[in-house]
């Protein structure tokens, strides 16, 4: 039981040091939001994910420790507890547990507060954790697959189709398109459902559209296939590990705001004048208004005031290389104060606890020391 609830504290410290990162990039976001583009915002939500999906996620970034002071340097203090997992993990709280006893507390600016710890207590927790992350994979994939189901139904489009044409993201042979019914809004999937094979991406159209806006539907969905939207969004079910941290939602939110708002970007890239403005007036007429968290990359999926605003407001791109370099040099120091480091940082106080909850006293630890 020792090794389930040291796994439990691991997610629990990553989901802190998650929420910290989430924390400051949406207090920077009016600043970010003038900076960077959508898509450069969407690289630097990706990163700070990374970091915290897996435990050997955050091993990895943790060695790009290149700037003096990182966010991890001013909040976390150790770096896994004494013992197996020293020096790998962030360890706000107890990084492992090993037996009943006192433990620290780590707080930012390094001071320690002794918490006593029982392996009832830990065990109700980690219950409760692992109940909630249980149920909500429960409930997304009972969503999902029946979403699924109903897209799978659809009518293939065929690979002439006059509506592939012209757009070099849907004429590959292993991208399906289907034209579905009563679908509550458009969305592609990477690999497409689970009952297709050898698609490399499926994309669901609701059947009730009219032709020119399934074009700009589709144009919409191939900007998430060349961005690699879909991949950004696979792994981020990984968010469930951290439910307990409103934060971490808040941030998805925000993560699916930028996905969109880059897509609509791109589109706009794409089309003339006319184009621009039916597709901003069938955003409005089709935007669902509310985040559908089992649809991936949907085309109504949220915040349609925020995307029409961006849209009025688009000029075509005229960034200087200067200006380009500048953002993406803010988008990779900020990648790094965020994700750096630190590697490896123990305290003495943890190792002297570890002793005497193994029955060895001070003078133990001394020689040990030594």
């Amino acid at each position: 039981m020792e090794f389930w609830i040291s796994m439990f504290l691991q997610y629990i410290n990553l989901g802190l040091v998650l929420g910290a990162e989430i924390g400051l990039l949406l207090l920077l976001r009016p600043l970010l939001c003038r900076i960077c583009t959508p898509q450069q915002r969407v690289v630097l939500w990706t990163v700070v994910w990374v970091s915290a999906y897996l435990p050997w996620a955050y091993a990895l970034v943790n060695q790009l420790n290149l700037l003096p002071v990182t966010l991890r340097t001013l909040l976390v203090t150790r770096t896994g507890n004494f013992g197996a997992q020293a020096g790998k993990l962030p360890a706000i709280l107890p990084g492992e547990y090993q037996s009943p006893g006192l433990y620290h507390l780590a707080l930012p600016g390094g001071r320690l507060v002794p918490v006593p710890l029982s392996g009832g207590v830990m065990t109700a927790l980690l219950v409760l954790w692992a109940a909630g992350t249980l149920g909500l994979a429960w409930w997304c994939a009972r969503r999902s697959e029946r979403l699924e189901r109903q897209a799978h139904e659809g009518r293939l489009l065929s690979r002439e189709d006059p509506l592939r044409r012209g757009i070099p993201e849907l004429e590959r042979e292993t991208t399906r398109i289907r034209v579905c019914k009563n679908l509550p809004t458009s969305f592609v999937l990477w690999g497409g459902t689970a009952r297709e094979t050898g698609a490399s991406y499926g994309i669901y159209i609701q059947e009730e559209l009219p032709p020119e806006r399934m074009r700009l539907v589709l144009i919409h969905e191939a900007q998430h296939i060349r961005l690699r939207h879909c991949w950004c969004k696979l792994y981020l079910s990984g968010v469930l590990l951290y439910w307990y941290n409103p934060l971490v939602w808040l941030g998805y939110r925000y993560f699916c705001r930028d996905l969109e708002l880059a897509c609509d970007r791109a589109v706009l890239e794409r089309l003339d004048g006319d184009g621009r403005r039916e597709y901003a007036r069938m955003l409005v007429e089709m935007g669902s208004g509310r985040l559908l968290w089992e649809v991936p990359t949907a085309f109504g999926e949220c915040d349609i005031a925020r995307r029409v605003r961006a849209i009025a407001a688009w000029k075509p791109s005229c960034r200087s290389r200067n200006r380009q370099a500048a953002s993406w040099a803010v988008c990779l120091l900020l990648g790094l104060f965020l994700v750096g480091g630190p590697h490896d940082l123990c305290r003495s106080q943890d190792i002297l606890l570890a002793y005497q909850r193994e029955g060895g006293g001070t003078q133990a630890f001394v020689q040990a020391v030594e």
